[in-house]
């Protein structure tokens, strides 16, 4: 399945309603998050495929030097909690605002933009050499702790 079906979801069913804005910051994110994941599969760097995954995928992004990958980290963390916010904390009503699904989305689409900016980059090895010893020095120093 391609992840950009999940926010192709979410930007149809934004407009329905406080579940439909909720439902839209849930697939955005994780249509972002599948992304993102891909992104790390394909340069070697997934992390284990369990929980801890939501928060590990951004933080491998966040790590390193390239500011695509830091820029993605940072919005899938953030999409992350809105995600949250939206599925589980049904006393915010922020949550149920059309504006909050819009931004889910918007969010989500930045983040495959920056994935594709940085998916470009990735073409030069030593590119792809030393994000991979980035995030390979956070998994030593996480381990050490």
């Amino acid at each position: 399945m391609n992840p950009a079906e999940f926010i192709s979801v979410g930007a149809r069913v934004v407009g329905i309603g406080p579940a439909g804005a909720r439902s839209a910051v849930s697939r955005a994110y994780y249509g972002a998050f599948h992304e993102a994941l891909a992104f790390l599969q394909k340069i070697g760097c997934a992390p284990s495929a369990n929980g801890s995954a939501h928060s590990s995928v951004p933080q491998f992004l966040c790590c390193t030097t390239n500011d695509n990958a830091r820029d993605a980290g940072y919005l899938l963390s953030d999409l992350h909690s809105d995600r949250v916010r939206a599925d589980y904390r049904l006393d915010k009503p922020a949550a149920d605002a059309m504006s909050f699904g819009r931004n889910g989305i918007e969010a989500a689409y930045k983040i495959c933009e920056l994935l594709a900016a940085l998916d470009t980059v990735c073409k030069d090895p030593a590119v792809v050499d030393k994000i991979r010893a980035e995030i390979s020095a956070l998994k030593v120093k996480i381990q050490g702790l």
